[in-house]
């Protein structure tokens, strides 16, 4: 799957989660018996799967994450090697023009 059908699963679930929690809160704004703060929300079986997904997706994602990250440092560590490395002649092509 691509990266955007991903992301746009994941928001998905999000969104049905989110509306879940609402109608809890509804519901127990209306009752009044139990505070909004200790509310629960129930899942229904749609939210339910798309929870699944989102879960699925995000123990996927740490790892590219990681790897992602890994792959930067090695870029930034080669690059500061190079520009270092650079300085160095630099400085040694100036010392030996000053001989």
């Amino acid at each position: 799957m691509s990266d955007r059908l991903d992301q746009l699963r994941r928001q998905r679930a999000l969104l049905q989660e989110h509306l879940v929690w609402l109608d809890a809160e509804i519901r127990a704004a209306e009752t009044a018996d139990a505070p909004a703060e200790t509310a629960t929300p129930l899942r229904s079986s749609s939210a339910d799967a798309g929870l699944d997904l989102l879960v699925a997706a995000q123990q996927a994602e740490p790892a590219k994450s990681a790897a992602a990250v890994k792959r930067g440092c090695f870029v930034a560590f080669a690059l500061a090697f190079g520009v270092l490395a650079l300085g160095v002649y630099g400085l040694y092509l100036y010392s030996r023009s000053r001989h």
